[in-house]
């Protein structure tokens, strides 16, 4: 893509809130046993009441306490998330490198996999979430990074730090089977007959290790703490405007399979495979997790590997009845400005080994007949790419890969575009085990929207800079300028910030999150944070940084708000991310199609959801005994 320019900002207002407006985060569940869906697992509420479902029906115990509801999550995430390469995104840290993902739900819904240090920060949103603050580290062992957590009541009193290790599937009981162990009980006991030899029936159902071995060459000695090493930032929702669809396949190669020419996705060659892959997982067989006779097969198929899924977006606003109003970010008398924002990271089609190399196509596609430039911004609209003409079939991937967020600038007014047939296709990548996937012999469908939808901004440092209203980053404290997209009204913030946080820790600092109508009355979002562990332990060494996040519904802020992050060590904080979840009047209907096949023939089954639908479970599709699922659609009506 041509080099960024400085633009002057837009000569129109802040576009108002179209009365034209589109779905509010719409979203499904389905009664598989395992592959629910979004509305099962967007909300930590929503997650852990499934984890417990899915934990009980398995093993006959309640969640009910520390113990049970630490390995529930476990388990859960054992069944929906895999060990593999992710792809760092791009520009976060603003240091030359692009860096891997640390937020829960992303990693959850956009990628569904990591490697071991990864998904352990990751996860640590949400045991911040489950037991408490503080109350889960990573750690790092010989040539891995592990979990433990803190645990009470029971066999564990007033606390103890035990193993939980969600990326080689491994914890350990006692031989008694009455308490999990640590990393340290491990490192001094006989390892390979508390894990590699030894039964599920002798571990509460859960065979050690996901392969032999794993951790009898890892739990040999601790090298590092890391404290709240991960985050969880905003929860996953989309928003479908008039004219859009999203369409999501559990599986690679958009219904074509896979192999196929259609893998696009954001990662590199793995194995000699085409994008992100795990040759040995339960995610592929959950069924077989608890209670298990024997480890997983190594697996040569990519259709009995771990894989990851896609989630398209199909985009033809209407500019000549007015409902491309409804996307819109900006608009004056010479140009139009679109915004795009989902939970997925948006994927490509690699030139050579991997999607960060120059070359990368399909991931942003536009079609049509329209006779204008066009240019993308990435970070607000601060800036633009320089305008290029616009061509049928015209591919910007490059300038937006591996982000969640852009700004379609269209070089003239609706009324030139309208009847040139524009349409915008963003294909990204997404955890196919948190689709809601069709189940053989009936599939109960619920869908349920609300009157809400989501704008980001970060975690890319640059973006975050232009941004800024007082304070820097890398500083001890700094604040930012958030806005909805159209003057909404502003329902909650969310936050994440990535601190110096000291080795070890500076357990004295406090931390605190505000916000502010116009920078002088304050108001908390977060207050009291400290990196403490629950009970003083020695360290071998730590990382010197951890993550300061949370959100809180607002009331009273019409489309604009200011946020500061500050501590009282004068810390630096290093980067942030940040959400606002904004309302909406979700008056659109929604069409719900689903597609597979049985027995080689394809099938679909609709169903037309009225505006404003909740929480109906009133569809029921009739699935046979071989039917497996292809995709499933939600466009706005």
């Amino acid at each position: 893509m041509p080099r960024l320019r400085l633009v002057a900002t837009l000569s129109a207002c802040l576009c108002q809130l179209a009365a034209v407006d589109a779905v509010g985060d719409p979203q499904l569940m389905t009664d598989h046993p395992y592959w629910q869906g979004e509305l099962s697992c967007s909300t930590f509420e929503r997650l852990v009441k499934t984890q417990a479902a899915q934990y009980e029906r398995a093993t006959g115990r309640k969640a009910d306490n520390d113990e049970d509801k630490a390995i529930a999550a476990w388990y859960w995430r054992n069944t929906h998330f895999f060990h593999c390469t992710p792809q760092p995104e791009p520009d976060v840290l603003g240091v030359g490198k692009a860096e891997t993902t640390r937020d829960f739900w992303a990693g959850l819904f956009a990628y569904g996999h990591a490697l071991c240090g990864d998904n352990h920060h990751q996860f640590s949103g949400e045991l911040e979430y489950l037991l408490g603050h503080g109350r889960t580290r990573t750690v790092s062992v010989a040539g891995h990074t592990s979990c433990e957590v803190f645990l009470t009541g029971g066999a564990y009193g007033a606390g103890a730090w035990v193993l939980l290790d969600s990326d080689i599937t491994t914890v350990a009981f006692d031989q008694a089977q009455q308490k999990l162990l640590s990393i340290a009980e491990l490192i001094a006991a006989d390892r390979k007959a508390l894990l590699t030899n030894r039964a599920a029936k002798d571990n509460r159902g859960w065979l050690p290790e996901l392969c032999p071995g794993d951790g009898v060459g890892t739990y040999t000695k601790i090298s590092a703490y890391m404290l709240l090493s991960g985050f969880a930032g905003v929860t996953p929702s989309v928003r479908l405007r008039p004219g859009e669809s999203l369409r999501r396949y559990p599986r690679p190669g958009l219904g074509k399979g896979d192999p196929s020419a259609d893998l696009i996705f954001c990662g590199t060659t793995i194995d000699g495979m085409a994008g992100p892959n795990r040759h040995a997982t339960y995610v592929t067989e959950p069924e077989k997790a608890f209670n298990a006779t024997a480890r997983p097969k190594m697996e040569t198929a990519p259709d009995r590997r771990g894989r990851f899924g896609n989630a398209v977006f199909t985009y033809a606003p209407d500019f000549a009845g007015g409902g491309y109003k409804a996307g819109l970010a900006a608009e004056d008398e010479q140009s139009v400005v679109l915004e795009h924002y989902s939970p997925y990271i948006i994927a490509a089609k690699p030139a050579s080994k991997s999607t960060a190399d120059p070359g990368a196509t399909r991931g942003l596609v536009l079609n049509g007949k329209a006779a204008c430039k066009v240019s993308l911004s990435v970070d607000g609209m601060k800036t633009f790419s320089d305008p290029v003409d616009f061509t049928d079939g015209l591919d910007l991937t490059d300038r937006v890969k591996g982000r969640y967020s852009y700004w379609l600038k269209l070089h003239a007014p609706a009324k030139d575009l309208a009847g040139k047939d524009l349409r915008v296709t963003t294909v990204c990548m997404a955890n196919g085990y948190v689709m809601p996937q069709l189940k053989p012999d009936g599939t109960q469908v619920t869908f349920n929207t609300a009157p809400q939808a989501v704008t980001l901004l970060g975690p890319q440092k640059e973006m975050l800079e232009k941004h800024l209203t007082a304070g820097e980053l890398g500083k001890g404290n700094f604040t930012i300028k958030l806005r909805t997209p159209r003057g909404e009204k502003i329902r909650r913030i969310d936050f994440a910030g990535r601190m110096a946080s000291g080795s070890p820790p500076k357990t004295e600092v406090v931390y605190k999150a505000e916000y502010s109508k116009d920078g002088t009355a304050w108001l908390p979002l977060k207050d009291g944070w400290q990196v403490k562990p629950p009970v003083e332990f020695t360290y071998p060494d730590s990382w010197s940084q951890s993550f300061f996040f949370g959100g809180k519904e607002v009331e009273g802020l019409d489309g604009e708000v200011l946020v500061r992050l500050s501590n009282s060590g004068n810390r630096g904080m290093l980067m942030g991310q940040f959400a606002l979840t904004y309302a909406v009047p979700n008056t659109g209907a929604t069409r719900v199609t689903y597609g597979w096949t049985e027995n080689g023939q394809e099938k679909t089954a609709e169903h037309l959801y009225p505006a404003g639908a909740a929480m109906d479970a009133t569809w029921k599709i009739a699935t046979g005994a071989a039917a497996k699922m292809g995709w499933v659609e939600m466009k706005a009506e």
